[in-house]
């Protein structure tokens, strides 16, 4: 980051894909494809707009994306976006014209309020929306304009500052500089969206290549280039030049035991472990410390500990996604992993065929979970069935008695055919479960139905639990903010920690009819992942010294390692980390002798085949004699030029 080309938005940059070359020359041409991997865009729609005509709009006009992927596309799916081009023509009269350049047809402005969700497309419409509380969701969302009176009126498709425009599964902003501006003339824009078109089979990222059938000792070039699909250019495929990056893989000095992360532990002083996992990759095994390292966590936050330093080598990180995206520190990469504050659907049971979940998940994102530390197991145990009442229409169980919940429509008690337990941690111990009372929105009357929406509250708090008085919280008194949601304070429903439906359309249920519900365990500051390194050594029971290699041998004129006919060049190879060479000829003259010291572990000594007069050495057959603490070896090689 302190380099004066570093570009803080590259993590925010879209590319497609990698691709590997490599050459064994460096020459221009010369480098082959070894292997290219590419992924589905991050931004795989993309919009442009032009104004064509008419005096220049007083404002901005933008793609709004952030409200087109996180609202209307994931809410009705990505087939709403066209990838058409439209001319969007602003009257006069403040109304709105649209046309579909694609198709040559007009599209007429919608007369279903949420035309989007309620019909989809197509048939292709265009729709108005303002930033208001939308009633029709019942929250804070882009508000259609389409209601009955609008309609009635004629102003459903009129133009107003900061509104938008919905078409082709694109939200369009217009906002004027002047709040009351309105333009004197038409004003006509093409707006054209894109689809992001694959430029390979999105078989996903590789983030490491293992090239084979090299030569140690033998130069290579390689180059990583980077690629996308980009909408707005010609061609639109990008992809970065070849330079390319000189490397020589070389042998490991004889005996090395190489750096390693191991013993991964995981502890909680709780006795509960959570569900995350540390995964740790030596990526550069000369720079370990050798030394045990903790990884801690505290609130959203988790640190990597040098334990034997008394040291924080990683301080707040976020990272849980166990993506690629993590820091290089002390030789590694600690990849810390978590699962999202969610039931976890693989365990969680149904015992039913006639219920099936309509959703199932953390309140507000597992915001309220997390301030609870709400991550129990649940049991919905269905004690009555559909005709288990009595005359006043109240479920009974078999011992006579009537199960309650608590309604919002007063809020009030009703009737409700199950029993609502938080389980605690542990499954098979029944010394921590305890009743809770099931709060339900109502979206009919205040009877039971299995589409209602049914909230799981935190045992902790006052009147959660079935023993209490529900009402005994001054928070649940029907006219606190705790109802009607305090926009101001998030937390205003703080123990609102889960919820799930069950789909409208299989409303079955019978008595003995039982959900269980299992939730992700995220880690907490209970949780510890201890792990130990060490750094790589030699180790004397290791070292082979009949290992040592000459490479080529025989030596044939000149190797195609070589960059030059004035340059030749034999290796030594898998040698200790020191020893001294010395070359003699068959009639035992000493021509040349070598020094290898390396604190790298490196097990290569290249040798220039100059005697120690400087003068080239002739063809022939050589001795080599290698003296190391570990011992010596003789051996020989041969010459022909």
């Amino acid at each position: 980051p302190a380099h004066p080309l570093y570009d803080p938005a590259y993590l925010e940059e879209d590319f497609e894909g990698y691709r590997v070359y490599r050459s064994t020359s460096g020459l221009p041409g010369s480098f082959e494809l070894l292997a290219s991997w590419d992924k589905s865009s991050a931004t795989p729609r993309h919009v442009r707009i032009q104004q064509v005509a008419g005096s220049p709009f007083q404002g901005t006009v933008t793609y709004d994306e952030f409200w087109t992927e996180n609202w209307f596309l994931a809410v009705y799916g990505t087939e709403l976006f066209t990838g058409q081009e439209y001319l969007v023509q602003l009257k006069a009269d403040g109304s709105f014209f649209v046309s579909n350049l694609t198709l040559g047809t007009d599209v007429p402005a919608s007369e279903v309020q949420e035309h989007w969700y309620e019909v989809g497309e197509p048939p292709y419409v265009f729709e108005m929306f303002s930033w208001d509380f939308n009633p029709y969701f019942e929250d804070s969302l882009p508000t259609s304009r389409s209601t009955t009176e609008r309609i009635a009126d004629g102003t459903y498709d009129d133009y107003f500052d900061d509104c938008w425009l919905m078409v082709g599964g694109m939200a369009i902003n217009f906002k004027g500089d002047d709040p009351s501006y309105v333009p004197a003339e038409d004003i006509i824009f093409k707006i054209t969206g894109y689809l992001e078109e694959p430029e390979g089979d999105n078989t996903a990222l590789g983030y490491a290549y293992v090239d084979t059938g090299l030569i140690n000792g033998m130069t290579y070039w390689y180059d990583v280039t980077a690629y996308d699909f980009q909408p707005f250019s010609s061609p639109h495929s990008l992809e970065n030049g070849i330079r390319g990056i000189a490397v020589t893989p070389r042998s490991h000095a004889t005996g090395i035991v190489e750096g390693s992360a191991y013993e991964i532990q995981h502890t909680s002083a709780s006795g509960f472990l959570s569900d995350g996992t540390v995964i740790i990759t030596v990526v550069e095994p000369l720079v370990l410390t050798g030394h045990n390292y903790n990884v801690v966590f505290e609130g959203d936050y988790w640190h990597l500990i040098d334990v034997t330093d008394n040291d924080t080598v990683l301080k707040n990180q976020t990272n849980i996604s166990g993506d690629d995206n993590y820091p290089v520190v002390d030789g590694m990469v600690v990849k810390v992993m978590g699962p999202p504050i969610a039931f976890n659907d693989d365990l969680t049971e149904l015992s039913s065929e006639g219920l099936s979940w309509l959703f199932n998940e953390a309140y507000m994102g597992g915001r309220n979970a997390v301030n609870n530390g709400n991550y129990r197991n649940f049991l919905l145990k269905f004690v009555a069935g559909p005709g288990d009442t009595t005359a006043e229409g109240l479920y009974q169980d078999d011992q006579g008695n009537t199960p309650m919940g608590i309604f919002l429509a007063d809020p009030t008690l009703a009737s409700v055919p199950f029993e609502l337990w938080d389980l605690g941690m542990i499954l098979d111990d029944p010394a921590d479960d305890v009743r809770l009372w099931p709060l339900m929105y109502d979206f009919y009357d205040a009877t039971f139905h299995t589409d209602n929406y049914f909230l799981i509250l935190d045992k902790n708090n006052q009147g959660n639990t079935y023993a209490e008085d529900f009402f005994s919280n001054p928070d649940h008194d029907p006219a606190s903010a705790y109802w009607g949601f305090d926009t101001g304070d998030p937390f205003s429903r703080y123990d609102w920690d889960y919820r799930f439906a069950f789909s409208e359309t299989d409303p079955v249920w019978e008595k003995g009819d039982s959900v269980l519900m299992i939730t992700n365990k995220p880690n907490t500051s209970d949780d510890v992942f201890a792990f130990k390194t060490n750094k790589p050594y030699i180790s004397t029971d290791l070292v082979n010294l009949d290992d040592i290699r000459v490479v080529p041998n025989p030596y044939i004129v000149r190797n195609n390692w070589e960059p030059s006919r004035d340059y030749s060049r034999l290796a030594f190879t898998r040698l200790p980390d020191k020893c001294t060479i010395r070359i003699y000829t068959m009639a035992g003259d000493l021509i040349r002798t070598l020094r290898h010291d390396s604190a790298e572990f490196d097990g290569n000594e290249n040798w220039d085949l100059m005697n120690k007069n400087n003068q080239k050495i002739a063809a022939g057959i050589y001795i080599y004699h290698v003296e190391s603490d570990y011992g010596e070896i003789i051996g020989k090689f041969a010459v022909i030029r």
